[in-house]
């Protein structure tokens, strides 16, 4: 038989070498040429040369790498359960693991067992690609996936960020995953123990220490010790204050930065000076780099909030209210977001967004309505100054309407329960809170049920759901009933608006007392700071 060429037709009909790379040869990528792909076996028998080429390969990739285990081979219906298939104890069979996940051991991966690669391959296949949120980062697709290889500690702490993302998937409803997983708990020691271990390290062990941090954060955001993810945070903070990473690390850090800013108890934690507040100057060369710009001004926006508190906690009288370097930092904050906005509409009106990217064009402009808002209004005391942003808070459920997830069939793939990004989650409580028009405050809370991912890193949708419930029902004096909603919002006139002595102005999260407990679970107390009479 004739020896037939895997070669991609370019490279077969100038008789280069092809170094048949996937899904496009790099030598028709070097020299700006369209590859027509490469012959599989389908192509050695018929020799169609065309595009379905890839399409084809990479559907019977998927095929083989088929998540289900070997009962696949039997035809039984595997449940995926991690480690290993549940029916295989009824039948007193061995489960060997899954074979698409096994088969992909990294070349340069050290030797690691069966159960260790699922993990590896797990995280590679499935949670990356979640946590890169929908302007798809390269941080976890690429550059985790490739520290991963070299560094011990990121290797198992990956592992753990898999099990635990695994579980989550399983379990939704759990708001928080327990260390009660051997092999969880095992990998997460270790990647602790090999940080600590590192002795006067150099820039480049720096950054893998801050990548490393990224992922401690990630751990404690899935089992939902926010309080431990934050102080993580501000671990990596504490060496950005000398140690310049590399810019995509940076980015994800400066993001992961805003974090505790929320969570803040003290502005002195979080010092912020007015000349720091960055001005864009110039248009965005793309939506990653409006993102970090966004990161950067809301960091500015909470300090503001917080700085706001730390001068109403000191001895300022109501007439020098509010101090003038409060407003010149406002202004300045102000300032910054309309230059951004015009930067933004400038990069669009360059590059129109493609279908791929609407998700996160509609979450920058809801993010950047809400920190309008909030930076607007911040130094104005008293709630009634929320009703002069009804067009805001509108223009932001008309943006997060577009994020309801589809029907669920047996057709609609499986939705990520977990992102390490900012999305609408946040926004969308954020109206819910300070709206005081009731149906469009009625339309909020319902779409906290359905918006985004049911965890936003520190934010949890369902949690922030029964929050919004009890401020509505005490606001407006109403007990949320289906039936109570439905007509609601099938009135022509809008409900009146609660009174000022029933708006709440602040909240406040501490744990319950033992002696305020129904059961011996531990809880969250929410305290409500209503207006002083």
């Amino acid at each position: 038989m004739p020896k037939i060429s895997r070669n991609c037709a370019n490279c077969r009909a100038i008789k280069r070498r092809c170094d048949q790379q996937l899904p496009h040869c790099g030598q028709c990528i070097r020299a700006r040429q369209k590859c027509p792909g490469y012959r599989d076996e389908w192509e050695l028998v018929f020799r169609d040369q065309t595009d379905r080429t890839i399409k084809r390969t990479e559907e019977k990739r998927v095929t083989k790498l088929n998540p289900a285990c070997i009962t696949t081979i039997r035809k039984a219906k595997c449940d995926e359960t991690y480690p290993h298939y549940t029916g295989s104890t009824c039948t007193s069979r061995k489960c060997d693991g899954y074979l698409g996940l096994l088969s992909l051991k990294p070349t340069m991966m050290p030797d690691v067992n069966p159960i260790e690669l699922r993990s590896l391959a797990f995280f590679q296949q499935v949670v990356a690609p979640v946590l890169s949120g929908p302007l798809g980062r390269s941080f976890w697709t690429q550059m985790v996936i490739q520290v991963v290889h070299q560094d011990s500690a990121a290797r198992h702490a990956t592992m753990a960020i898999s099990v635990l993302y695994e579980r989550l998937d399983q379990n939704p409803q759990d708001s928080v995953v327990p260390y009660d997983s051997g092999f969880m708990l095992r990998h997460y020691n270790q990647a602790i123990k090999s940080v600590l271990a590192l002795k006067a390290p150099g820039p480049s062990d720096l950054d893998t220490v801050l990548l490393i941090c990224v992922l401690f954060t990630c751990i404690e955001f899935l089992r939902g010790d926010v309080e431990a993810a934050l102080q993580h945070c501000r671990h990596g903070t504490q060496i950005l204050t000398f140690h310049t990473p590399q810019p995509e690390l940076l980015a994800i850090l400066r993001h992961m930065g805003i974090f505790p800013l929320f969570a803040a108890n003290k502005h002195s934690d979080h010092p912020l000076s007015a000349s720091q507040i960055p001005i864009t100057t110039g248009p965005f060369q793309s939506l990653l780099q409006a993102q970090e710009a966004l990161d950067r001004l809301t960091h500015h926006i909470v300090g503001l909030f917080r700085a706001k508190d730390h001068c109403r906690a000191s001895d300022i009288s109501s007439s020098a209210w509010p101090p003038t370097p409060l407003i010149k930092q406002q202004e300045r904050v102000v300032r910054g977001l309309e230059v951004w906005q015009s930067a933004m509409t400038e990069f669009k009106s360059r590059n129109p967004i493609p279908q791929a990217h609407a998700t996160i064009d509609r979450i920058l402009q809801v993010r950047w309505l809400a920190g309008k808002i909030w930076s607007s209004a911040c130094l104005t005391p008293g709630e009634g100054v929320y009703n002069a942003y009804m067009d805001e808070f509108e223009q932001i459920i008309e943006l997060a309407s577009y994020a309801d997830p589809p029907a669920k069939d047996s057709s609609s793939p499986r939705l990520p329960k977990f992102t390490f990004e900012m999305g609408f989650v946040s926004a969308v409580y954020f109206v819910a809170l300070k709206c005081r028009h009731l149906p469009l405050r009625l339309k909020a809370l319902s779409m906290l049920a359905t918006v985004g991912c049911p965890r936003e890193t520190m934010w949890d949708r369902d949690v922030m759901k029964g929050i919004v419930t009890g401020i509505i029902e005490w606001e407006h004096d109403v007990k949320l009933t289906p039936e109570k909603i439905e007509e609601i919002m099938a009135m022509k006139e809008s409900p009146p608006e609660p009174s000022k002595d029933r708006r709440i102005g602040d909240l406040g999260v501490e744990d319950a007392d033992a002696n305020e407990l129904v059961n011996p679970e531990p809880a969250t107390k929410m305290i409500f700071h209503l207006p002083a009479s």
